[in-house]
């Protein structure tokens, strides 16, 4: 942040058709790490200096290299897709590239070869479970937009999104399971893109769910 602030008050704004910003932060999670507030200070900065560039989040990612600073693929897709979410909730992130797509190479403890959503050519381009919650989410929020994000506490958040196709709610809890009421659901899917069943109580972790209704109401039940 001190370096773009910098790079502001140069009037580096001047010569900028937007902002690109690499949010690295693995192994944290994006909450962890707060990468909402961080992109919101870039937004702010921004606007102190004159502008109105959008900011594009040119590469973000986490690998799933073995060792410290390394997540499994199940954590990777949940973080995928909660950073995302949280990227669109900003407003001001327009562009989002993830970093990357394939896995550079094979070695199992080199982040750099583990970054992808899809394994190494040498092993067919086996998909992760990354890329099928790409998939997934493209689908749910694509023709919708960003509306409303909430942190009704102890780690729940519900993102909701509306247009052409109705409205969804993403939710997810990263203090372990929390309950949800769920009202007016016309259906549900989780990450991976399952089906599953619409109750008027039901239960998230750090797995995000899809909720979608015209007249959805999502709160918390404790």
């Amino acid at each position: 942040i001190d370096h773009i602030e910098t790079m502001f008050r140069d009037g580096a704004l001047d010569y900028c058709d937007a902002v690109s910003v690499h949010s690295y932060r693995y192994p944290r999670s994006p909450e962890e790490s707060d990468l909402y507030g961080e992109l919101q200070n870039v937004a702010d900065l921004i606007e102190q200096y004159g502008g109105d560039q959008d900011i594009w989040v040119t590469e973000i990612g986490w690998p799933t290299h073995e060792g410290a600073r390394g997540v499994d693929e199940f954590t990777q897709a949940q973080y995928l897709v909660r950073s995302h979410v949280l990227m669109l909730a900003t407003r001001d992130v327009t562009r989002i590239s993830w970093y990357d797509f394939y896995n550079d190479g094979t070695e199992p403890t080199y982040n750099e070869h583990n970054f992808g959503l899809i394994h190494n050519e040498a092993y067919n381009c086996a998909p992760k479970p990354g890329s099928v919650a790409y998939r997934e989410m493209t689908d749910q929020l694509t023709g919708r937009d960003f509306r409303k994000l909430r942190k009704p506490g102890e780690g729940l958040y519900l993102a909701t999104f509306s247009g052409d196709g109705g409205k969804v709610v993403v939710a997810w809890s990263t203090a372990g399971s929390r309950k949800i009421t769920v009202n007016g659901a016309e259906s549900a899917y989780n990450l991976m893109g399952n089906r599953i069943d619409v109750l008027s109580e039901m239960t998230v972790d750090g797995y995000p769910v899809y909720l979608a209704g015209d007249e959805l109401r999502v709160a918390p039940a404790d």
